[in-house]
């Protein structure tokens, strides 16, 4: 598929950074996930966007508050059902991916309390 282009380039890129790979495309109803990589005591869930050079959008701003919530909804399944440990820190980012490469990674870029989530459930 073309859109898993850019999510394979993300993943490359990922893995020679130095992060493991814990899934892509985890899906549940209502909800996606990208990528989840995990590094140290650090699990990053990552949203890949691939914006093209006219786009007067970054990549930051395509992703809604809406989305948003459906990236944290779906982290927290992904908690629940696939983590054994429970005590890492949790990162929701966004990569803007290009033609061919990473453009720039936006580590910590919204948090819990930007869609309305107060506590870890």
């Amino acid at each position: 598929m073309v859109e898993n282009i850019y999510e394979n380039i993300g993943c490359d890129y990922l893995s020679h950074s130095g992060f493991d790979i814990l899934a892509r495309n985890y899906r549940i109803r209502g909800g996606e996930i990208d990528i989840i990589v995990k590094r140290g005591r650090d699990i990053y869930f990552v949203e890949v966007r691939h914006r093209s050079k006219g786009s007067f959008e970054t990549a930051l701003e395509s992703v809604t508050r809406d989305k948003m919530k459906k990236i944290v909804k779906t982290a927290i399944h992904f908690i629940n059902n696939h983590l054994r440990r429970k005590d890492y820190n949790y990162h929701f980012s966004v990569m803007d991916v290009g033609e061919t490469e990473v453009r720039e990674i936006l580590w910590d870029a919204f948090c819990l309390e930007d869609v309305g989530y107060y506590f870890w459930p």
